[in-house]
């Protein structure tokens, strides 16, 4: 079980990232639990409570960079999001990070 945390006060961001994860880890076998901060405060204050926060190291960055940059520079995969009744593709090398 890998326990993951994100914080941003963006709500839309925090529940995109939570359901990519959650896909992710169902294509890869893999159990987790999300837990989702919209402020520093929030986190500093279950910290309070015992929580224990470990960083991703470094090397685990650089892994996920590299995956990232080669997906990014792959024709075939598209981010695909939804706005009202529309649905949206945009490829992913057309993204800017």
């Amino acid at each position: 079980m890998y326990k993951i945390g994100i914080c941003d006060d963006d709500k839309i961001l925090c529940s995109v990232l939570e359901e990519q994860i959650y896909e992710l880890s169902k294509e890869i076998g893999i159990k987790v639990d999300i837990e989702v901060w919209y402020s520093g405060e929030s986190i500093q204050n279950d910290m309070k409570k015992g929580i224990e926060l470990e960083p991703i190291s470094a090397e685990n960055i650089r892994e996920v960079l590299i995956r990232s940059i080669k997906q990014k520079s792959s024709a075939d995969t598209y981010f695909e999001y939804q706005k009202g009744n529309s649905v949206f593709r945009v490829p992913v090398r057309n993204i800017a990070c």
